[in-house]
């Protein structure tokens, strides 16, 4: 097994994932020097302890998916550093290829895994033909101001959302450059990381990882999808939210409109169709 000079930042509220997505960093052919997780104040779990990984659990004096991983964030000891969700297992390559590709990209690059879905073996992004393609790029292109077909792949639209990568669809198995990266997973430089909080709303930190991608690309900074990374979410990401949660959504998501200086009136006319259309008939796909 080897051990890379890398540290993994896992912010969670301790739930009954934590331990599977451990378990997926310490069991791959490399692995991680030190994970830290960090947790809410006051919350508290069980030492986890590995031969070839130091773990080591923090609590954040605040509550917050941004805030507690910038406060784990000051307890990095290694130059690479890989931010995770507490919901995501790796395939056992997948750090191993990662360390290698960021060796070669250098500083200024952050990097993003493949997502698959853990119950179905799925990828989680995919692109439809036929007629249902033809629908879903017609309202992408008309109601949320994405480019056409392929071509959105790793975009932000105009209004502010964001586009997944087909991974069947890239021709080339290297390096695909995004304009954003998931906030599930991502691995830089140390000196790359977002040490500010960027991220002005309590709850369910939904947009962040748009508002995150706006900051690197402000400060020059490249982001690439590495086909040959591969992770799994447990959580689907088909899951309906409830009225609460999609109106949280909205309210991010106009933030974001508001740091790309984005196209209001369309932005209103997706969060009708989000809000009294698709939510309401359970049709929406997150």
């Amino acid at each position: 097994m080897n051990v890379l000079p890398l540290s993994v930042v896992i912010a969670s509220l301790g739930g009954d994932h934590l331990l599977k997505t451990v378990n997926s960093l310490i069991n791959g052919k490399s692995v991680p020097n030190e994970i830290i997780i960090s947790l809410p104040p006051g919350v508290t779990m069980e030492p986890i302890t590995s031969i070839d990984t130091l773990i080591k659990i923090i609590n954040s004096p605040n509550k917050g998916q941004v805030k507690q991983r910038l406060f784990a964030y000051g307890y990095c000891s290694f130059e690479i550093v890989m931010q995770s969700d507490d919901d995501v297992y790796y395939d056992h390559l997948c750090i191993q290829h990662f360390y290698e590709e960021i060796m070669i990209l250098g500083p200024g690059n952050v990097l993003g895994p493949i997502f698959y879905d853990l119950s179905t073996g799925e990828r989680v992004v995919k692109f439809k033909g036929g007629l249902k393609g033809l629908f879903k790029n017609l309202y992408d292109t008309l109601i949320c101001m994405a480019p056409w077909g392929e071509r959105k792949m790793g975009k932000i639209s105009k209004i502010g959302l964001a586009y997944g990568v087909d991974v069947s669809l890239i021709k080339e198995k290297k390096p695909y450059e995004v304009s954003w990266l998931p906030g599930a997973c991502s691995l830089s430089y140390k000196k790359d990381i977002i040490t500010q909080d960027y991220y002005p709303f309590s709850g369910k930190a939904f947009g962040e990882d748009v508002l995150q991608s706006i900051k690197r690309s402000q400060l020059g900074q490249k982001m690439y999808i590495i086909p040959s990374c591969n992770a799994s979410l447990s959580t689907p990401i088909t899951q309906n939210l409830d009225t609460k949660s999609v109106r949280a959504n909205i309210k991010a998501h106009r933030f974001v409109l508001e740091r790309i200086n984005g196209n209001s009136l369309f932005f209103c006319a997706w969060a009708l169709i989000y809000e009294f259309v698709l939510h309401k008939l359970k049709k929406y796909r997150a």
